[in-house]
């Protein structure tokens, strides 16, 4: 989520503006979780031969299996549920993982109320100290065309108590608008730091979540190439029971 720093542009004769960009991550679909044949296990006639089964969920039309190809097709289906089960644990705290992120999310668009509020702030000073500048220019021209006529008398002296007193009302004018202006690029600098600070940590978060899910996702797919592979070479298979509990006792 890659944010452009808030800015207050120098307040000066133009309005100044806080601007802040945010682009929300992308969080990827996690994919189907695929799901093993089950073993049904029947017993079709067979004539002339020991008591055969059917692995798989079909009748049995498949081509004998051989005690080596039985146990492989035993071993694989076993390291397809295993397997199976384990990425279907780690599903769940991805889902929440993935829900606290989206309402960090919305909370963080929430909090740009206050950078709003600041930049309406940075515009209002900005209309001030625009109006500010043209006293200044206009207090400039008068103050000029006094000084350029050398005149005596009440009056003139009356003048340059006013063009005096002016000049301490523009200082002192001068000095707020520079609190006021050194106050709210304080305010805003701090603001944006801590709203980018909380932006980067959950654009991290999300780019981290994203590896995981695709993680999760290539597990995905290598169980289903292998539950698929069993399927070809397993699945509607038929089998010797003898071999079976061979099998099952180690031999």
């Amino acid at each position: 989520m890659k944010l452009k720093t808030l800015l207050l542009a120098a307040v000066c004769a133009a309005s100044s503006s806080l601007v802040l960009a945010q682009t929300t991550p992308k969080v990827a679909t996690p994919a189907k979780t695929v799901k093993p044949a089950k073993t049904v296990k029947t017993e079709p006639p067979v004539a002339g031969d020991a008591k055969t089964l059917s692995y798989g969920s079909g009748s049995g039309a498949g081509a004998l299996l051989t005690r080596e190809e039985l146990r492989a097709c035993l071993k694989q289906e076993e390291s397809v549920r295993t397997r199976l089960a384990a990425l279907r644990e780690q599903r769940q705290p991805l889902d929440k993982d993935k829900e606290g992120i989206a309402a960090d999310q919305l909370a963080l668009r929430e909090q740009r109320a206050p950078l709003d509020d600041l930049r309406r702030q940075a515009d209002e000073l900005g209309a001030r100290m625009k109006a500010f500048s043209a006293k200044v220019e206009a207090w400039n021209a008068k103050s000029e065309e006094f000084n350029n006529n050398d005149r005596q008398g009440p009056r003139f002296d009356r003048q340059r108590a006013e063009i005096k007193r002016e000049h301490e009302e523009l200082g002192k004018g001068q000095k707020e608008l520079e609190d006021a202006k050194a106050k709210l690029t304080a305010d805003s600098q701090a603001a944006v730091k801590a709203y980018n600070d909380k932006a980067t940590a959950l654009d991290l978060r999300a780019k981290e979540w994203n590896q995981r899910n695709e993680e999760w996702n290539r597990t995905s797919r290598d169980i289903e190439a292998k539950r698929q592979d069993w399927v070809d070479n397993c699945h509607n298979r038929r089998y010797r029971e003898d071999d079976e509990t061979a099998i099952r006792q180690g031999k």
